[in-house]
């Protein structure tokens, strides 16, 4: 194992060979009083292997990379410049319209060879996810707010493999500060809520067979619950395995259902996506419920 850490002669900054140099390194960031208020020398650790893999020197991670609720994430300003050093951008353009709660912010990102993705994010956004009453940034600069969210759901649909599943720390700031496993834990069990007297008690649906065809009307309200998150018909089609909608059998839309619950967990939507992907994905739960009773 190296006793020592290298200086790379033909790049800028430190080249760190070995677990032992990245960790040795990390100390010393901690200690020096450049790693953010509460970084450990295993938090920097994690903030120069993932930099490492989106292509940033050991204090460009540390400046630039936030673990923010156990997840690595980028800072807003950085995410062009990886895009930039990819050598993939055809084309990068931000730019608001109105004003008031019409304030919108947009971000075009063109990949060579690609068309443009364009993404935006209004203060009617912010009003709906509850962002616009927070205080700190959103109250004190609300326009670079709204522009960081649209730069990050731009650059993140049109280069995903340069940004390998980063998020904006703006944006997961905005995140409820407990895993969503955690808030999971925390609810209430389900037998606090008294069963209702068993005289009134309906009859146990019967379970549909997975293999059974897919009632056609729920087939169609989850494929909008997916557009609303920016998923066409296609895609959605190759995410069930099969050519056709016809072919989605019970256990397929099952399927579905549950990889779009997981889709919404990690923030893919807009607030606006999420709103209405969420109407469509409880109206095709309830349905298949009331569909099984009748059955």
């Amino acid at each position: 194992m190296s006793n020592e850490i290298q200086v790379a002669s033909q790049q800028r900054g430190l080249q760190l060979n070995t677990m032992d140099d990245i960790y040795r390194f990390s100390q010393a960031v901690v200690k020096s009083g450049l790693a953010p208020k509460g970084d450990t020398a295993e938090t920097v650790m994690v903030k120069i292997a993932m930099g490492l893999e989106v292509g940033l020197a050991a204090m460009q991670s540390v400046q630039n990379i936030a673990v923010i609720n156990g997840k690595p994430s980028v800072w807003g300003d950085a995410m062009p410049g990886l895009c930039y050093a990819s050598g993939l951008v055809e084309e990068l353009a931000e730019w608001e319209e109105g004003e008031g709660d019409n304030l919108t912010a947009y971000c075009r990102a063109q990949r060579r060879g690609q068309p443009p993705v364009t993404r935006s994010f209004s203060w009617s956004d912010a009003k709906r996810a509850k962002l616009s009453s927070k205080s700190g940034p959103w109250q004190d600069y609300p326009r670079r707010m709204l522009q960081m969210r649209a730069r990050s759901f731009a650059l993140r649909d049109a280069f995903p493999d340069v940004l390998r599943g980063l998020i904006a720390a703006e944006e997961a700031r905005d995140y409820p500060t407990q895993r969503y496993d955690a808030d999971v834990k925390a609810q209430p069990a389900e037998a606090a809520v008294p069963p209702p007297p068993a005289a009134s008690r309906a009859e146990p649906a019967t379970q549909q067979e997975p293999d059974a065809e897919a009632d056609p009307k729920r087939v169609t309200d989850m494929l909008a619950a997916y557009a609303a998150l920016g998923y066409d018909a296609a895609t959605v089609l190759k995410i069930a395995g099969v050519s056709s909608s016809s072919e989605i059998t019970v256990g397929k839309l099952n399927e579905l259902r549950e990889a779009y619950r997981e889709l919404k967990t990690d923030g893919v939507a807009t607030a606006t996506a999420a709103a209405a992907a969420d109407t469509a994905a409880e109206s095709t739960t309830e349905s298949a419920t009331e569909e099984g009773a009748t059955k």
